[in-house]
């Protein structure tokens, strides 16, 4: 008599539990044939923590949304009387700006003060930056304590003005670490230049300033806002829940991601369409510049990169402060990084705007780089970091890698301090176990 019921309520515990296991099965090989790699749900992470906090990358995705573009992509940002712009706290998840009063610390016997500089890529190895430093730089019984004065799209001058800024509130530093070189070869002539501004005002300085009078681009930015809000929105929830256990839920968040990035690609594509009011103001251009060709262009960009590192190292000497610069890597660089079908279907597309730039832009940071230790700069260059690792790394088609890969990026950088500083090398911290990397690359 009871029987049946019973066996009912089996089937459908079974049918509960085997459905939503093949589901997740056939969604993880979907997605080893898309993708040519399996699923990693730490490479998810990574793509959702971006989003949240305002990074523009393609993720899981492809980088739709390269090129010139508004004011900050995702960034919530606001102008800086000093800066340009600095990432709004008050809509940032770690409500922490440039020269925010948690900066301004002074030193302590207990604890050596990192200062790292730079763009969006800088901000990855901030995260990481503590424990991987921690032995490396920081003598037995002190601590490291990591600032964090990059921001998204940030380039030279800003590093050595954001130096000077928080120097001049009080801020101390035992070390002060610059990590950048990309954004300012590739932004420049993608984001500025196309619409007369200066070459070395802040990105997309054009959009934050020139279009305060006009409404039609006013209601269109803020359309964009509201679509940034809900990519975000809709990121963070997936974070919140833990979502990036499953594969399957991970191609819902991709897909509703997706739909939300072409509509800001038509939202986009109609600002930049438009023709604004004012773009003739001094405000908006600040002064013109020519270049013969566009290597003169790349040239003179390489040349303000190495001239702001250099006035970055004699500021930091009149303080008391180790500076050490690094080139970053980056994927478009011939020879960096052994890629798979799986790592270059994501990293790599041909004709991406910055392709060109780091290709043109490159070999000219290299070179000047080389003459950065002759003006007294720690300088190393960080292009071939990943040569040797075939584990994939990159996550979007622009510049930005997993977890994983900014704590390559730290380790490395830890061991040129001890070089540099004369102190006896350790042992490679990648010969042996690494945290957050499993048997089959990151996060598997």
């Amino acid at each position: 008599m009871h029987e049946r019921p019973l066996t009912r309520v089996l089937l459908l515990a079974v049918w509960f539990v085997l459905v939503p296991l093949g589901v997740e099965g056939l969604s993880r090989l979907a997605y080893r044939v898309t993708r040519g790699r399996w699923y990693s749900p730490d490479v998810c992470r990574s793509a959702l923590l971006e989003r949240v906090a305002g990074g523009e990358g393609g993720g899981l995705r492809r980088g739709e949304d390269a090129g010139p573009s508004p004011p900050g992509g995702l960034d919530p940002e606001v102008l800086h009387p000093y800066l340009g712009y600095v990432p709004d706290p008050a809509r940032r998840s770690s409500g922490v700006t440039i020269g925010d009063p948690s900066q301004i610390v002074q030193r302590s016997e207990h604890t050596v003060i990192i200062g790292i500089f730079g763009g969006s890529f800088a901000g990855g190895v901030c995260d990481v930056a503590a424990p991987a430093l921690q032995p490396l730089v920081a003598p037995p019984g002190r601590k490291v304590r990591v600032l964090c004065v990059a921001s998204g799209g940030y380039k030279q001058p800003q590093q050595l003005l954001a130096l000077a800024y928080i120097l001049a509130l009080g801020g101390q530093f035992d070390i002060v670490i610059n990590i950048d070189g990309f954004n300012e070869v590739v932004l420049p002539p993608v984001e500025n230049i196309p619409h007369g501004v200066s070459p070395v005002y802040p990105r997309a300085w054009y959009w934050r300033v020139g279009q305060l009078k006009d409404p039609r681009v006013l209601t269109r930015l803020g359309a964009l806002y509201a679509v940034d809000a809900r990519r975000a929105s809709w990121a963070a929830g997936f974070l919140h829940w833990g979502l990036c256990r499953s594969s399957a839920l991970s191609m819902v968040w991709e897909g509703r991601d997706g739909a939300l990035a072409s509509e800001r690609g038509r939202l986009l594509a109609e600002l930049q369409a438009h023709e604004a009011v004012g773009r003739e103001s001094y405000a908006v251009t600040g002064p013109r510049l020519e270049f013969a060709d566009d290597r003169a262009l790349y040239d003179y960009l390489a040349r303000v990169w190495s001239e702001s590192s250099a006035q970055m190292r004699r500021l930091c000497e009149a303080n008391g402060i180790e500076y050490y610069h690094f080139l970053q890597p980056n994927q478009y660089v011939d020879g960096s990084k052994p890629m798979d079908d799986g790592e270059r279907k994501v990293a790599i597309r041909a004709g991406h705007p910055y392709q060109k730039e780091v290709v043109s832009g490159y070999p000219l940071l290299r070179r000047y780089g080389q003459d950065l230790p002759a003006a007294g700069v720690r300088f190393d260059d960080l292009t071939m970091v990943f040569a040797g690792i075939r584990d994939p790394l990159y996550v979007d088609d622009c510049c930005h890698v997993s977890p994983y890969g900014y704590r390559l990026v730290a380790w490395a950088i830890g061991r040129a301090i001890r070089v540099h500083r004369g102190e006896p090398e350790q042992p490679d911290a990648l010969t042996g176990p690494v945290p957050g990397r499993g048997p089959s690359g990151p996060g598997a």
